[in-house]
């Protein structure tokens, strides 16, 4: 009974310490999307279930005592600063398309999200530390993938409201209608609240102590799934109401058939940000610069430096806020570099020999060595 009641104190306490901090980062990501809503030229009907499903989930905050007044006027400031970084973006978007792309990249990331995160208040600093570092990204993008005939709403909608990171140019219209837009929503907040009850069995399983099992490891990957996704969704959402389309962030990794499948379906946004702006440019300048060298191989050392990048850029949120230098996440995307890398190599040995080729076709061998790798790294990676 003792037992058991330490466990359910484990449990509560870990849900109760993260779960107001990710309500607030949900309707921090919401708010930008009701202000679109209020001018977006859409069905009434879909711009109604946008505006009540993100102001109930605001007031409902309020009411429970997670935020106050104050914290949420840290966010209106947070998002007032990017919109004015917007618009000045888009004025001096000309000249800065000319501008070197690595000194771009370095004044965004400077701009948008170290000097905010450094500078301000911790009360303030805590909005930038998450919102700054994907608004830097999304900077970039829009400076070097502008068009002419973009206009100000254009910008405005990438940069603040559209949670992907590379520009397209102006979305499309949306093939979801409100009512099931209003469905994903409710499903992402469903999700949400799954993910922190993992979180807690996470912590009574032991991740929050020094000989984390199994069994915690596996429930903590599941919940760092989930919330991800699940805040997704909400956005994803929420734009679809208006009338917009949304792309989607998770592509089921759980069901990804090999180790790199499961990485093309993890955080696409992400994904798809440093793979057109880092892993093709190494890529092809390889290719140009070294035309003995195989194309393997230039795949091969653009896939390890696009990851640990990939790394140093998640290390640099924390860095930022602590002013303390950590590399856990670098060391945790090297490493998951170089199981990619040695998967690919085991692959192709196996698919060149025709008794296993046959065997793999009908036992799902990568999918359970896929599961069995993930509960590893996870219990590694989230070693406290």
């Amino acid at each position: 009974m003792t037992e058991l009641s330490e466990w359910s104190e484990v449990f509560l306490r870990s849900c109760a310490r993260g779960f107001p901090i990710l309500l607030f980062s949900v309707v921090f990501w919401v708010w930008p999307t009701l202000a679109y809503a209020l001018v977006a030229r859409s069905r009434l009907f879909g711009r109604a279930i946008a505006l009540g499903c993100g102001l109930g989930l605001t007031f409902s905050g309020v009411w429970f005592g997670y935020w106050t007044l104050e914290a949420l006027r840290f966010g209106v400031f947070c998002h007032a600063i990017c919109g004015l970084i917007a618009t000045g973006i888009f004025f001096s978007r000309r000249f800065l398309k000319r501008v070197n792309r690595v000194l771009l990249f370095s004044i965004f990331f400077a701009v948008c999200f170290v000097l905010p995160v450094r500078l301000l208040p911790n009360q303030f600093a805590a909005p930038f530390s998450i919102y700054g570092w994907y608004f830097a990204f999304k900077a970039y993008s829009y400076a070097v993938e502008q068009r002419e005939d973009d206009t100000l709403r254009d910008c405005l909608y990438f940069l603040m409201v559209n949670p992907v990171l590379v520009y397209a140019g102006p979305p499309g219209p949306s093939v979801t209608g409100p009512l099931r837009a209003g469905l994903r929503f409710s499903a992402g907040l469903l999700v949400v609240l799954v993910g922190y009850g993992l979180r807690g069995i996470a912590a009574v399983f032991g991740m929050e102590n020094a000989e984390p099992t199994i069994l915690g490891a596996a429930c903590f990957f599941l919940s760092l799934y989930a919330l991800h996704s699940g805040v997704t969704s909400v956005r994803i959402g929420l734009i679809r109401a208006t009338g917009r389309h949304a792309a989607e962030g998770y592509h089921y990794p759980l069901f990804a058939r090999n180790m790199a499948d499961f990485w093309r379906r993890w955080n696409t946004y992400v994904g798809h940000w440093f793979r057109r702006y880092l892993f093709s440019p190494i890529v092809l300048g390889i290719a140009r610069r070294k035309r003995s060298i195989p194309l393997d191989v230039s795949k091969a050392v653009a896939l390890f430096v696009t990851f640990v990048a990939v790394g140093v850029a998640h290390d640099a949120q924390i860095i930022a806020r602590s002013g303390s230098l950590l590399v856990r996440n670098t060391t945790f995307f090297m490493a998951a570099a170089l199981l990619l890398l040695l998967w690919i190599g085991v692959e192709r040995l196996l698919t060149r020999a025709t008794v296993m080729a046959r065997l793999t076709k009908f036992v799902p061998l990568s999918r359970v060595a896929l599961l069995i790798v993930l509960l590893v790294v996870a219990g590694e990676r989230w070693r406290p």
